[in-house]
């Protein structure tokens, strides 16, 4: 793919996530551009400098100058000349925009002082967490790495704060949020979790990119966790790419038994294959098809025991997700709630469509929304037309539970941002003994 293309398809991203058509990540997935992962980083730096960009281009008075130029486009194209490593690409994009520059630059000086305030904002504290892929590498192998790159490798403890045990004498604990660059705190809840310092990162570190490290928030390992299918088992993941929730699930298994991976979208399949194949998942099928056509009665899913559903969501958990970057306006309530029971239909029928399976036994739903229209309401409603089934405490040792004005709250978990990591929700449903 040109230059020029590669920055028409970032363009075609942000005008699509400004639409509402769909998650910046999920776009980035989607798109037909094979180089996905430098094309969510241009995505995400350009965003991250929307509010300068517009104010730019307000002051530069390009729309009138450059209407056959999509909003996204724009944003990418002088992103590059003025924030990033300089336009990379030539032809008529760059005749454009070199065209125009001598404007944009005296723009840019005038709005200095909006470039200065912008850069000097909090950015988030959370830590960036990973899991051990334990088909690939020991805890023990992994950690001993770690300590020989020069890490300290740190013990949760339950009270939240981390000590530190690597140098064989204790140092005093210190918060979570305070994790230095060179530690990696093992999570106290889930076993294989590792946090690093916020902001690390680990993109090109060989344990990542030879599959031995899975970059993956905390909150969203608590699903496969929970679920924990035993070695043998036959699984489904409704709703599976990009693939972190399967190569745990296969984690579990040992690789044994089978996961039917399922997911609607080619290029989304893509990924979830290539997930799977960097993190050794052999006993995945990666599936192009729609979960909630599949036949429950067929061969290969009768003998299914246990389903793990993690539909599309509002996404309203995640703490670094651009979404409040790619608001033309502030949604109305009635527009979110609108969008909201849209969702919660959806999730509902996947439920339902996953208790029907004739052999399963277990069944966790989760997402990452804070929201209950998406979360309790869902479950209350799957529960009161599946009689046979019924909740388990999910996570027992963790601290927040779902709401409690709901009767199945203190089943669920909830998970806020100031648990350390992204706003998450998940229940566990389990058949009735009969």
């Amino acid at each position: 793919m040109s230059v020029a293309r590669f920055y028409r398809e970032a363009g075609q991203v942000i005008d699509s996530a400004l639409a509402k058509e769909g998650s910046v990540k999920n776009l980035c997935l989607s798109s037909r551009c094979r180089r996905k992962k430098q094309l969510y980083a241009l995505v995400c730096q350009t965003l991250t400098h929307r509010q300068q960009i517009e104010a730019l281009l307000t002051e530069a008075d390009w729309a009138a100058k450059e209407p056959d130029l999509t909003t996204g486009l724009s944003w990418v194209l002088v992103h590059d000349l003025l924030f990033g490593p300089g336009v990379q690409c030539g032809g008529e994009l760059k005749e454009k925009l070199m065209s125009r520059k001598p404007c944009l630059e005296e723009a840019f000086d005038s709005i200095k002082g909006t470039v200065e305030a912008a850069a000097s904002q909090p950015r988030s504290v959370l830590p960036r967490h990973a899991r051990i892929n334990t088909l690939l590498v020991s805890r023990k192998d992994l950690l001993e790495q770690l300590a020989e790159e020069g890490y300290s490798i740190v013990e949760k403890q339950a009270d939240q704060c981390v000590a530190t045990v690597s140098s064989g004498q204790a140092t005093p604990a210190v918060p979570v949020g305070a994790i230095r660059p060179n530690q990696c705190v093992m999570d106290a809840h889930l076993e294989n979790v590792i946090a690093f310092a916020p902001g690390t990162d680990l993109h090109a570190h060989p344990l990542y990119t030879g599959g031995c490290l899975i970059l993956q928030q905390k909150s969203s390992c608590m699903s496969a966790a929970e679920l924990c299918p035993p070695h043998g088992a036959t699984v489904v993941d409704a709703c599976a790419a990009p693939g972190n929730k399967t190569t745990h699930l296969a984690s579990l298994m040992n690789n044994s038994g089978h996961i039917y991976a399922f997911d609607l979208s080619p290029n989304r399949l893509t990924t979830l294959k290539e997930t799977c194949q960097r993190a050794g998942a052999t006993c995945v099928s990666a599936r192009l098809h729609d979960f909630l056509k599949t036949d429950v009665t067929s061969k290969e899913l009768c003998k299914v025991s246990h389903i793990l559903v993690d539909p599309s969501c509002s996404g309203s958990g995640m703490v670094d997700r651009l979404d409040h970057l790619t608001n033309n306006r502030k949604e109305d309530k009635a527009g979110l709630a609108a969008r909201l029971s849209r969702l919660a239909a959806f999730q509902q029928q996947a439920v339902l469509h996953a208790l029907s399976f004739p052999s399963a036994s277990d069944v966790v739903y989760s997402t990452c929304s804070i929201h209950a229209e998406e979360n309790e309401d869902v479950v209350t409603a799957v529960l009161e037309k599946c009689r046979d089934w019924q909740l388990v405490k999910a996570l027992p040792a963790w601290h927040r539970r779902g709401l409690d004005s709901y009767d199945c709250g203190d089943c669920c978990v909830r998970v806020l941002p100031e648990d350390g990591t992204s706003g998450f929700f998940l229940a566990h449903f389990q058949r009735s003994s009969t």
